[in-house]
């Protein structure tokens, strides 16, 4: 399970061109894993990862596709994506109490 999800990480950062597609993949991921709960639906993953597309869609979009986004003139994407997803992932330990 571990070598896939290093597999798709992979997968991802070559397929969009940009590294920070990889590390999105990993906290999404990572926070399947830690959300998970054998008793319970899955409304925690499912709202974490309606968070995580929200914020790395433009990655995947601009790499998959080629087109330029209006917005990336204007912000730097990268510099948005490297704070919000580390921001997913350290808010994982709080869904968890």
């Amino acid at each position: 399970m571990v070598v896939a999800g290093f597999v798709t990480m992979i997968v991802a950062t070559y397929a969009c061109g940009h590294w920070l597609a990889g590390l999105a993949v990993g906290v999404l991921l990572a926070g399947w894993r830690l959300l998970r709960t054998p008793d319970a639906p899955p409304v925690l993953a499912l709202a974490f990862t309606f968070q995580w597309v929200q914020v790395t869609l433009g990655v995947f979009y601009m790499g998959l596709t080629g087109a330029a986004l209006p917005a990336v003139g204007v912000l730097a994407i990268g510099v948005l994506l490297v704070t919000f997803v580390p921001w997913l992932a350290t808010g994982l330990p709080q869904f968890l109490k």
